[in-house]
This record gives C-alpha cells, structure tokens and sequence, in this order.
C-alpha cells in the first residue's frame, strides 16, 4: 500500500513538473 501511495505521489509530481515545463 505504501508503495503504491509513493507512485501516486511519483505520478502527481511528474504531472507538476509537466504542468510547469
């Protein structure tokens, strides 16, 4: 469970960085 939530937040964080690029 903890390592799926850890690819979730991964997933957010590339979207963020995608969003700012």
């Amino acid at each position: 469970m903890l390592q799926f939530q850890t690819l979730g937040v991964v997933s957010d964080v590339k979207v963020n960085i995608l969003g700012a690029l």
